[in-house]
C-alpha cells in the first residue's frame, strides 16, 4: 500500500475497519453512498451523468434449491455469471 504512504502495521493485521477508521487510517479516500461511487464512476470514466446501471445480483434461488439446502446443495461450488455490459450510443471522446 505504498502508493497511500500506510506503513502502520495494524492494517494488515485483517480485522475489520468501520469506515471512519478505514478513512483515518488512509484505506479509503472518502464516505459516501453507492449512488456517490456510481456517480464518480461515471465521472471518472467519462459517461454522462445519465448512463444507466445495471446492478449484478446472484441468482435467487429456487425452492428446489431451498429445500434441499443443507444437504446436497451445501457440496455444489457457486459460478459466478458474466454478463457484458455495453452502452450505446459509446460516450464522445472513446
Amino acid at each position: 500500500m505504498a502508493h497511500r504512504n500506510i506503513t502502520d502495521e495494524e492494517v494488515f493485521s485483517g480485522r475489520p475497519f468501520t469506515a471512519e477508521e478505514a478513512l483515518k487510517a488512509g484505506l479509503i479516500d472518502e464516505i459516501g453512498a453507492p449512488s456517490d461511487a456510481i456517480n464518480l464512476a461515471r465521472r471518472l470514466a467519462g459517461l454522462p451523468e445519465d448512463a444507466p446501471v445495471h446492478e449484478l445480483k446472484p441468482p435467487r434461488p429456487s425452492l428446489l434449491q431451498l429445500l434441499l439446502e443443507g444437504t446436497l446443495m451445501k457440496e455444489q461450488p457457486v459460478v459466478p455469471s458474466i454478463e457484458i455490459l455495453t452502452m450505446w450510443p459509446p460516450p464522445a471522446g472513446l
